[in-house]
This record gives C-alpha cells, sequence and structure tokens, in this order.
C-alpha cells in the first residue's frame, strides 16, 4: 500500500518560522503561528538560515493581497513576507491560491548562504520508512524568476536520510547510527547542477557525516533532470524523483571510497530510512559566479513509501529525476549596463553586456550567447555557462574564463586564465606575467608585449612578439603551438619533458630565443637576422642569436643567418643547412642524434659520448668542422658542393664497445683525423680533381682509394689502405715509431708514394716474403708493414730515418 508521509502542505500555510536560531543542536521556532486563515500544520516549518536576526520574517506580520506579487498564472498575492533590500540581499515568502491549492514562492539573494526553506521530518514516534521498499518524491515546481544580482542562485529538493534509525523495524544495536544530507539540485545559476559531496568516513566510530548531491552527465542518459535558471512563466512542472536510485547513487560514493567501511551494511537499503525534508533556494556569495535574486514556486510537494514494491541497492546508472514539460523562457533585455560586481545572464537569447563597475574585480556567470564587452580596468573573471561567440576585455587588465562553455574572446590583456572546457578562441595581445591556457579545445592567437610568462597545459594555436622590448616566457605542455619573434623580442620556450609526444611545436626564428625541448617535435626556422657572437660566447640578449635545447622528440632545425646553437642530449634532429654562406652555426650533440645536410653556411658540430647513435653529416659549399669523441659517424661529402669538412674523430678511454666512424668522400674536401677504433675511409668512386687527406692517430682506420687523391699520415694506431685501381694520387707516410700495423692492398708504385718514417737505423729494416706477401720490420721496433699481394719491393733512403717504397 502506498501512503504520504508527510502531511499536504498545500492545505494550509499555518506553519511554524524559525528563529535563525540553534539550541543544544534543536532548531528554534518562533511561539506563534503565522495570522492567516486554515488550520494550523505544525509538521512543516519556513525555516530561514544566513539570515540577519532583524531580517527573520514575523509570522504575525503578513502583508495581505500585496499587488507588486501579483503572478500572471498563480493570480492576487494572498500573504507576503519580504525582507532585505530589493537591490541586495533579501529573503522572501509569498502565498497563492486556496485551501488545498496553496502554492509557496520562495525567493533568496545576496549571498551570505541565505537560506528560505519549507522544512518537514518524519515523526520519529512511529517506524521509520525504509528504503527497501520504493519511496517517491514529486511536486509541482517553476523558477519564476532570476535577476542579475549578486550571489549564486541553487534550488535543491533536498532529504536527511539516517543510517541505522533507532525507530527503525530492521534497527541492529551493533551497527553505529548516523544521519547524511541527500540532495536533489533542481536548479542552479551557474548551468548544471555539479557533482558536490563532502561525506567523509570516522574510522573510530564507524560513522560517516556530510551531504551528498546526486549529479549526472548532459544527454539523453542524464539521470538528474534539472530545471534551467532562468524566468519561467509557463505552468508549473511536475517533479518526480525517484529516492531509491538517487540513495543509490549515495551508497556507491561512500563504498567506492574504501572496501573496509561496511560496504555490505551500507549497500542494505532497509538500514536506511528517510528522517526529513527541505525545499527551497539557497544564496551563495564569494568569488562564484553571481546568480543574483532567484524564487521558487512550488506545490504540493509529497513522499509517498509504497510497502508493496520492495527494492534493493543497484549501483548501475539508473535514472533519478523526471521533469514534465518545457520551460519557457523570457528573454532579457537585449542591451544591459551595469557597474555591479557581482553578474549573471540567463538562459535564451543572449544579452549584450557592457560592463563599466570601478571595481578591482568583475564577476560574469554567461548563461547564454552573450556579447561581453568591458570599458572597465577591473579585472573580469568570466565563468562560460553557455558558448560565447564574443567577449571583448580590453584596457590591458586581467581575464580569467572558466565553466563548461566555449569562448571567443578578444582584447589587451594584462593575464589571462582560460580553464574553461568549452571550445574557444582566444586573440589579443598580452603584456603580463603568469598566464595560463589550459583548455584542450582552445585555440589561441597572441601578441606578447613587456615582462610576460605564458603557461599553454592546454590548447593550440600562435603566439609572436609585439615588442622588441618584451621578455617572453613560454611554458607548453607539449600542445601544437607555433611560437614567432617578430619584434626580435628575448623569447624563451620551454616544453614539457614528461608531456605528451604526439604534438609539434614550431618555432619561427628572429631576435633572441631560448627552445629548451622536451619529448615533442620541435621545427625551427631560424631566422634572417645577421651577426651574432662567436660560438663560445655565453649567451647574451644583445645580439640576434637562437639556443636550442633538446632532450627529446624527433626534430627539424632549418639554419639561416640567425646564430643558432643546438644542444641535443636526446632526441633525434635533423638539420638542414643554411642557403646563405654568412652562416656560422654551432651544433652539439652529447647523448641525442644530430643528422646533419650541409648548404652555403658554416657550421661546426661537437658531438660527445653517445652509444648506439650515429650522427649523420653531408658535405656543403662552406666550412665543416666536426668533433667527434667517441660517437658513431656518417659524414658525406657533397657530389655538388665544393666546401670543406674538417673531421676530428677521438675514443674516451672509458669507451669499451668502441665507436664507428664511416667518411665518403665526393667534390667536399675533406680533412680528417681519428683515433677511432672502427674508421673506415671511401673515396669517391666517380668524381676526380679533389683531394681527401687522413691522419691515422690511433684506433683502426681503413682507407679504400677511389678517383680521388688522398694524403695519408699514419701516426699512430692500425691502417689498412686498400689502393685500388681507380686514377686518384694516394701519397702515404707512416711513422714506424708509433704505427701498430700497417697494411698496403694493391700497391702500385707508379701511382701510389709510401714513406716510412720514425726508423732509428735503416739497416735495421727486415724484409721478408711470404705466399705472395712482403712484410717489413725494423729491428727493435714493433710495427710492421704488410704489402699484400706484391713481392720484390726496392727500398730507398729518403733523408735521415726515412726510406720510401718502389
Amino acid at each position: 500500500m502506498s501512503i504520504r508521509i508527510f502531511d499536504d502542505i498545500s492545505a494550509s500555510p499555518k506553519i511554524l518560522f524559525n528563529t535563525g536560531t540553534v539550541l543544544d543542536g534543536a532548531e528554534q521556532y518562533q511561539s506563534q503561528l503565522p495570522s492567516v486563515s486554515g488550520a494550523d500544520n505544525t509538521d512543516w516549518s519556513l525555516t530561514q538560515w544566513g539570515t540577519p536576526a532583524s531580517e527573520i520574517f514575523d509570522p504575525s506580520s503578513p502583508v495581505v493581497g500585496a499587488s507588486q506579487d501579483d503572478d500572471s498564472l498563480l493570480g492576487a498575492a494572498d500573504y507576503s513576507w519580504h525582507t532585505g533590500q530589493p537591490s541586495g540581499a533579501s529573503s522572501g515568502l509569498v502565498v497563492y491560491g486556496t485551501p488545498g491549492q496553496y502554492t509557496y514562492r520562495l525567493s533568496a539573494a545576496g549571498g551570505n548562504v541565505r537560506d528560505v526553506f519549507l522544512q518537514t521530518a518524519a515523526p520519529a514516534t512511529q517506524p521509520a520508512y525504509t528504503f527497501d521498499k520504493s519511496m517517491t518524491f514529486s511536486a509541482d515546481e517553476r523558477v519564476p524568476s532570476v535577476a542579475p544580482l549578486d550571489g549564486v542562485g541553487y534550488v535543491g529538493n533536498d532529504f536527511t536520510v539516517t543510517f541505522n534509525a533507532t525507530n527503525s523495524a530492521h534497527h541492529d544495536p551493533s551497527l553505529p547510527t548516523f544521519g547524511i544530507f541527500l540532495q536533489v539540485p533542481i536548479t542552479d545559476t551557474r548551468g548544471q547542477p555539479q557533482p558536490y559531496s563532502t561525506l567523509s568516513y570516522d574510522s573510530m566510530t564507524g560513522t560517516w557525516a556530510g551531504m551528498f548531491n546526486v549529479s549526472g552527465n548532459a544527454g539523453t542518459d542524464n539521470p538528474v533532470a534539472y530545471l534551467p535558471a532562468v524566468t519561467d512563466s509557463g505552468p508549473l512542472h511536475t517533479v518526480t524523483i525517484d529516492l531509491n536510485a538517487a540513495i543509490d547513487q549515495m551508497i556507491a560514493s561512500m563504498v567506492g571510497q574504501g572496501t573496509d567501511k561496511n560496504s555490505a551494511t551500507l549497500e542494505n537499503l532497509a538500514n536506511w530510512s528517510l528522517s526529513g525534508m527541505f525545499i527551497g533556494p539557497e544564496s551563495v556569495a564569494g568569488t562564484q559566479p553571481s546568480g543574483g535574486a532567484i524564487s521558487f514556486d512550488v506545490r504540493d510537494p509529497n513522499v509517498s513509501h509504497d510497502d508493496t514494491l520492495s527494492r534493493s541497492y543497484d549501483a548501475d546508472l539508473q535514472s533519478i529525476v523526471t521533469i514534465s514539460g518545457q520551460a519557457t523562457t523570457t528573454s532579457p533585455a537585449p542591451s544591459i549596463v551595469t557597474s555591479a560586481t557581482q553578474v549573471v545572464t540567463q538562459a535564451g537569447d543572449g544579452v549584450a553586456l557592457t560592463l563599466t563597475s570601478t571595481a578591482s574585480s568583475v564577476d560574469v556567470s554567461s548563461n547564454a550567447n552573450d556579447r561581453i564587452e568591458s570599458s572597465t580596468s577591473a579585472r573580469i573573471a568570466l565563468h562560460a555557462n553557455a558558448d560565447i561567440t564574443d567577449a571583448v576585455i580590453g584596457n590591458g587588465h586581467a581575464r580569467s574564463v572558466d565553466g563548461t562553455g566555449g569562448v571567443t574572446t578578444s582584447g589587451a590583456f594584462s593575464t589571462i586564465a582560460i580553464e574553461n572546457s568549452g571550445t574557444s578562441t582566444i586573440d589579443g595581445t598580452l603584456s603580463g606575467a603568469d598566464s595560463i591556457i589550459d583548455n584542450a579545445n582552445a585555440d589561441f592567437n597572441l601578441l606578447l608585449s613587456g615582462t610576460n610568462s605564458l603557461h599553454v597545459s592546454a590548447g593550440h594555436g600562435t603566439i609572436d612578439s609585439a615588442s622588441s622590448n618584451a621578455n617572453l616566457l613560454v611554458f607548453t605542455n607539449n600542445n601544437d603551438m607555433t611560437a614567432s619573434n617578430t619584434a626580435r623580442a628575448v623569447e624563451v620556450i620551454v616544453s614539457d619533458p614528461n608531456g605528451p609526444t604526439d604534438h609539434t611545436l614550431t618555432v619561427d626564428g628572429g631576435g633572441v630565443q631560448q627552445v629548451w625541448n622536451g619529448d615533442q617535435t620541435l621545427i625551427f626556422n631560424a631566422g634572417t637576422d645577421t651577426g651574432g657572437p662567436s660560438m663560445f660566447s655565453p649567451f647574451g640578449t644583445d645580439t640576434p642569436q637562437a639556443y636550442l635545447g633538446i632532450q627529446g622528440g624527433n626534430n627539424t632545425v632549418n639554419l639561416n643567418l640567425q646564430k643558432t646553437t643546438v644542444w641535443a642530449t636526446g632526441g633525434v634532429t635533423t638539420v638542414n643547412g643554411s642557403h646563405n654562406a654568412s652562416a656560422a652555426d654551432l651544433l652539439v650533440t652529447d647523448g641525442g642524434q644530430i643528422d646533419v645536410t650541409g648548404d652555403e653556411g658554416v657550421f661546426d658540430l661537437v658531438a660527445f659520448h653517445s652509444q648506439g647513435i650515429t650522427d649523420t653529416i653531408s658535405g656543403g659549399n662552406d666550412n665543416e668542422t666536426l668533433f667527434a669523441d667517441s660517437v658513431n659517424l656518417l659524414v658525406k661529402a657533397s657530389d655538388t658542393f665544393s666546401g670543406v669538412q674538417t673531421i676530428v674523430a677521438s675514443m674516451s678511454a672509458s669507451d669499451n664497445e668502441g665507436t664507428t666512424a664511416t667518411i665518403d668522400g665526393g667534390a667536399t674536401q675533406q680533412n680528417i683525423y681519428t683515433g677511432v677504433k672502427d674508421f673506415v675511409v671511401n673515396a669517391s668512386q666517380g668524381i676526380s680533381g679533389n683531394h681527401i687527406m687522413l691522419a691515422v692517430q690511433g684506433g683502426h682506420a681503413t682507407f679504400n682509394g677511389g678517383l680521388e687523391g688522398a694524403t695519408i699520415h699514419d701516426w699512430g694506431g692500425d691502417l689498412d689502405a686498400y689502393f685500388g685501381t681507380e686514377t686518384g694520387i694516394t701519397t702515404l707516410d707512416a711513422d714506424m715509431s708509433r704505427i701498430g700495423h700497417l697494411g698496403l692492398y694493391g700497391f702500385n708504385p707508379g701511382q701510389e708514394t709510401v714513406t716510412l718514417t720514425g726508423i732509428g737505423n735503416i739497416a735495421d729494416i727486415k724484409i721478408s716474403t711470404s705466399q705472395g706477401n712482403t712484410d717489413i720490420f725494423v729491428s727493435g721496433q714493433s710495427s710492421h708493414v704488410t704489402l699484400y699481394g706484391t713481392t720484390g719491393i726496392d727500398i730507398h733512403n729518403a733523408g735521415a730515418s726515412s726510406v720510401l717504397l718502389s
């Protein structure tokens, strides 16, 4: 059988009024009932909180027939109570109708957690109504007005529930008893009611405390329907709440906080009972968006309990609130000019809002596609609860945006904080520090000036300098972003080494720049600024130059006239040489991989130990100087450019694995100094007329002859020289006092010249032949020369301690 738990307040407004105070934990009520017609109804009360004592309603002094409260739908007002200021903090109660049909209008404005509630409690003298049976709330409700005054407007159909109530038929003395506020938001001037919970667990007592707002996502599966915070002149809407589904969501939140908090007993709906209900608006102030004054109509609130329908705990998504009909909105004035410090716009067609306040800050809550313009120097806090296509905040002052809506904004800002979630566009100039863009759906186009710091935590877009005197610091969480420096400012860009890797940072060079790249892709296009310090000068702020600190990612650097230093400690960086012969750049790899394609400009490469990485360098039309310590190299001379490559390759004592290098000849002049364990030089097989100089100072080197001529100095280590059948002229000298083994393949005395030096006494030279090879030794020395496939060698005195082979 279904029964009504609470008396029908629509029968009579002669209810208790509270005093706004609490004594010994109990709410206090005025002794006199309202001076109105009807039977006493002490099951219900009118409760005010957050209200000065002077503004508590006097039940003995209603205004009868106040015409200003007449309503086009509800008719003339029967009884009215209003306290406070009409344009500020205020409270109101208006009663419309006849016995059995009374409608109550509750109003609150001005913040300070000002409440006006209709409230009732289940009798404690009878068995508790438990949630193991079907329990449903219903009422006819409406939002008759929302005005843009200070405060946030919220209305809830709210309940108090008790776990293990002492008057419950299921009471268990071994379990704790505690109460929770279970709130079901019905409207909120900030937009769709958001999740909110203060639930906390006391492990000492095993009890829970706090409040819980049921919530849901927007869309057809939204389990919590709500009335939009707009002026509704249409009929009241029937609101129905499945209280069993509501408490299921609350229990799921409690169980989700831990596994040792009596989840089985919490999930037993027989342990939960309804202990009270309160309905009405609450106005909250502070830094939240202003919700103005909000009024709420309610008629025939009822909770029914059906003991023939059993219910059990269900953690799955359920429909909680349903509302009949569609709210009818009254569009606000098309243009509003206000000096208020807190402003709320209503949903609907939107307004043209001009802000003129002289205060230090203005708080705007936008609930429609408004056009917002500021002619104030105040800091603007914009709460986008709907998509806003035109928000202009000028005068170079601060701006923050949050909320679920999108915003298209432009202007001159000192700082910005874009932290909303909707699709947004930000276009303007930024002159101050400590700005942030944290919206993955934001597209920004900003000019930066002054001393400026910008954190791009999420979003994508472009930035550029607006003044040559600017000092710009930009942090990016590895977003898709293009940074330029058109005004030739001092610009520092830092990307997060721990951020996502699937985005690209493009930097167009110019002026003075530092770029510190994490793991994202970097594309750097050097500028056309000429000049710059020498490669060993400290980074300065007065000459055009760029410093790129690369820690990871797949990167491309396109060199130009701007002096550029690349220091790679990780990642792979492809460097394309400058098209301008006046360029001079420095490339350093210390754990990262650098691949360089030479062009017209000069560059120097310094490469430190990086096992398992090969740096690839190709020749250009100017000087390339390569210093490589324990680095794998692949160096290619150009087939077209006739520049010069100077290569100095060494191997540290700690390099147990050894390093390798391959040098391919061509049209580029190559001067090579090596002490690397495995070093190969390939003279060009297709280009003649150029020359290779190879100085072997340690390790092991291999020379493969070709059309190019070569001069080889063997000053230490081992060398295998393959002269081949090409026509390149090769001259080789080897210091017998320092080398290990020299192997000569295809030696042709008419084509190659080989001189052995460092011989203490020419008479100590020993020659032997075996299996078609000739071996040359010097008594007392460990060096050894082998001419493979050659016998009948003549040795000629070439001066003090030297001989010539022929």
